[in-house]
């Protein structure tokens, strides 16, 4: 047993070996602390060029996940090479699937202005080509010459008609034949007058007219064919000569791009194939209201460049930070708009998700994010399964009937580094339930909360206030103010040799007492104003706890701090509400009888017993046996309780004081009311560290010092918690001035001793305890017990065979 000293209780910084007189003076931090680990494993996923080794960040809240992979982005991307544009095109070959062009950095915004301009040259001059002089001349005469080949042809057979007697009458339904007679034309009934003789004449010549008229119209109509292949000659002459000039400069600028010379030679292919059509642009839809348009009306909108990823103004790889990862901020998506009623979509309609716009760089995104966004997650395992991104709707997925729209074609992903930041307990649920989550994301990050307590660690939490005062241009803290908020970092670690990662709390922190200090018009920020900024952050939280010691003041919540009691102990534990827990001491009772049924755990009777705690109760059996029944059996029921809990209670910290109020129920010693003890205890009797000790020896000096302190109050702890004793300065305090202890004990017996001022006892060679001691009291109590429990059970059995002779019929 160890009774520890105001100085074991917490740490302080030693502010008068800090060199500074203000933070000012201190450069500010650079690098990330205390994550050497992870550090070392987001290099390693950063540099690893394979398929499926992206990065999972592991972490609680607030320890820097999300803050050092963009300091360590922001200083590597800078020097990795710009990925290229990304660019989308209408498909002459097949118009609803446009097809993606992926072009050097800078390239996509130029070919877009380029052929912008070139549309735009092109719609002013294809008009004025076609209203020349020489145009029309050139027209005219091969409209002229087909004109006089098609009279020549009719002049012929109206002849060959007229000298074998007919007339020739031309109507919109056809050329028609009439016989004539004296230059007339026969009527239907003189020509069915005449003999059979001369019908079978006039048939015989009408075959032959008919023939030719026949030959004539075909020739007509190759004239005409001729006539129009002449005319769609001309017109490619000329809208040649007019892109000829229009693209020269264009081609001669790409001129070492493969790709976007292919592209003009089928924008120019597809303008020469449908001249008439730009010569003459319709304003309405071709379609009727009843379909579903793909296209617009203007015939000129399929040329213009869809740039989806400009990397023009990028340096280095890009970064980006999703932060609202709905499926279609991820993917990207297919707009729409209404257009004369009818809603219709084109090519230049397709919008980029920021999985493209990270093509070739980094993409960072919270788990919880994207699993709480439908179809998400699965959009994003799906790109990296085929490694390449298909931009499509999600109604498309879901669609019961099929529906014309657009089908773009898929983008490549090219070395896109994918980096979830998320907690520990997520990683493992995707680890275990989803096969395809460690296919994709082979590398994890594991975000420490603590940190080695020394020199350099005080150093560079020092250059974290300097940092954050000249981001937030703060006001300088002094040296003093700098070592309050170091030792608040050893506080949240509850570790006197460790430091707290947890750097959101520490700038909250910071930033909380700048406010003060700025309340009192101060330019800098002193030590007053950091316990200034603690108590009001306490006080903002701390209402339920003062509620709960108002009652036990008021001895609502029955609860003795002096006196003895027997089968009685103060137990502590911790409440958590959120960003705020506190120790609450609890009056724990046991109470003990003849029986069979062993221990009892009330708690667990009624359903409010986790299971750790129920395991804490069992293990005590396990003391009893080891301790106390070797040559007998354990014969009594027993009971714990925790006295006036109603919110359950979960843990295994108060298991040892649990067994103090057992044993003392057993051996009839009181237990010393003014020693609350906390700290687990395993079948050996040795007692294991718990959590939360700061929190719980806090808790029971506030009701003492509220109750009033009497000089031999204190706690019992587990002498493996000394180190996480990182108390406040009026408990530290009244420590120094004997006004409140602290013991760190090994085992039971020590504890044993404290709290009854008796020798716990030790074995001697033949096993039993030695003579008034408190195991010699238990060992002789439990043996007592065995045997009056063993003549009660054979008392009832003469009783019960005394009943059963009794009741026997009488024989006569």
């Amino acid at each position: 047993m160890v009774k520890l000293d105001s100085t074991k209780v917490t740490c302080k910084c030693l502010t008068e070996e800090f060199t500074f007189t203000t933070t000012n003076e201190v450069s500010p931090l650079e690098v990330t602390i205390g994550q050497d680990r992870a550090i070392k494993a987001i290099e390693v996923a950063l540099n690893m060029k394979t398929k499926g080794f992206n990065l999972y960040i592991a972490g609680p809240r607030g320890v820097g996940k999300t803050s050092t992979i963009k300091s360590l982005l922001t200083n590597r991307a800078p020097k990795e090479p710009v990925p290229p544009d990304i660019v989308y095109v209408f498909n002459f070959k097949s118009p609803e699937s446009p097809k993606p062009l992926i072009l050097k950095a800078g390239l996509g915004k130029i070919l877009s202005q380029e052929m912008t301009n070139f549309t735009k040259e092109l719609k002013n001059n294809i008009t004025q080509i076609f209203e020349t002089d020489d145009y029309e001349r050139r027209k005219s005469e091969i409209t002229h010459k087909a004109r006089a080949e098609k009279e020549a042809v009719i002049n012929q057979v109206q002849n060959l008609a007229k000298d074998e007697g007919f007339a020739l009458q031309i109507t919109p339904q056809g050329v028609f034949t009439m016989p004539m007679k004296n230059g007339t034309p026969l009527s239907p009934e003189e020509y069915q007058s005449l003999p059979e003789e001369d019908k079978k004449v006039w048939e015989t010549k009408n075959k032959k007219v008919v023939e030719e008229i026949n030959r004539t119209l075909r020739t007509s109509k190759r004239i005409e064919r001729e006539a129009l292949l002449e005319l769609e000659k001309l017109d490619i002459e000329l809208v040649k000569f007019l892109l000829a000039n229009l693209s020269s400069e264009m081609k001669s600028l790409f001129s070492n791009e493969p790709k976007i010379l292919n592209y003009i030679k089928e924008v120019e292919d597809d303008i020469l194939s449908n001249i008439n059509e730009l010569k003459t642009p319709k304003e309405i839809l071709s379609q009727p209201p009843s379909s579903f348009p793909i296209i617009t009306t203007d015939p000129y909108a399929k040329y213009q460049i869809n740039v989806i990823i400009d990397n023009s103004s990028t340096e280095g790889a890009p970064i980006i930070f999703e932060n609202n990862p709905t499926y279609y901020n991820l993917i990207g998506k297919i707009e729409f708009k209404s257009q004369f009623g009818v809603t219709t979509t084109s090519f230049d309609l397709i919008k980029s998700g920021s999985l493209l716009k990270a093509n070739g760089g980094y993409l960072v995104i919270q788990v919880l994010d994207i699993l709480k966004n439908p179809y998400a997650w699965e959009a994003l395992k799906k790109s990296l399964q085929n490694n390449e991104v298909k931009i499509e709707n999600i109604g498309e997925q879901l669609r019961m009937d099929p529906v014309v729209t657009l089908n773009p074609e898929s983008i490549p992903l090219f070395n896109c580094k994918v980096i979830l930041i998320g907690s520990l307990q997520y990683y493992y649920l995707l680890y275990n339930y989803d096969e395809d989550f460690r296919k994709f994301f082979k590398i994890r990050a594991d975000f420490d909360t603590e940190m080695d307590r020394n020199y350099n660690s005080i150093s560079k939490h020092v250059s974290f206030i300097s940092s954050r005062v000249k981001e937030e241009s703060l006001n300088p803290f002094d040296r003093e103010s700098a070592g309050i908020i170091v030792d608040y970092g050893s506080r949240l670690a509850e570790n006197q040799k460790k430091l707290s990662t947890r750097f959101s709390d520490i700038a909250d922190l910071i930033s909380e007492a700048n406010y003060w200090s700025m309340q009192e018009n101060n330019q800098i920020v002193e030590q007053t104003h950091v316990i200034k900024a603690l108590q009001e952050k306490v006080y903002r939280s701390n209402l339920i706890e003062e509620k709960i010691k108002e009652l036990i003041n008021e001895d609502s919540i029955l609860l003795d701090i002096t006196g003895s009691k027997v089968g009685q102990v103060n137990g502590l534990s911790t409440l958590s509400l959120g960003d705020y827990s506190f120790g609450k001491p609890s009056k724990i009772t046991a109470s003990v009888s003849l029986g069979t049924k062993g221990i009892i755990n009330i708690e667990r009777e009624v359903a409010m017993s986790g299971p750790i705690h129920s395991k804490g109760v069992l293990i005590l059996t396990g003391f009893l046996r080891d301790k106390f029944a070797r040559t007998h059996p354990l014969s009594l029921t027993s009971s714990l309780v925790f006295e006036q809990l109603y919110e359950g209670v979960e843990g295994d910290s108060a298991s040892s004081a649990e067994l103090y109020a057992l044993l003392s129920a057993i051996a009839s010693v009181p237990l010393k009311q003014n020693l609350a003890v906390t700290g687990s205890v395993n079948q050996k009797g040795e007692i294991q560290p718990v959590g939360g000790v700061t929190r719980k020896v806090e808790g029971f000096y506030d009701i003492c010092k509220a109750k009033g302190l009497t000089g031999d109050q204190g706690v019992i702890i587990p002498i493996q918690n000394i180190n996480n004793l990182v108390l406040r300065n009026d408990v530290v305090k009244a420590i120094e001035e004997n006004k409140f202890h602290i013991y760190a004990i090994e085992n039971i017996s020590e504890g044993i001793e404290l709290l009854t001022s008796m020798k716990a006892g030790i074995k001697d060679d033949m096993g039993n305890y030695e003579e008034g001691s408190f195991y010699h009291l238990i060992e002789k109590q439990l043996i007592q017990m065995a045997l009056d429990l063993k003549e009660y059970s054979k008392k009832k059995n003469t009783r019960v065979n005394t009943s059963r002779r009794r009741q026997l019929p009488h024989k006569p």
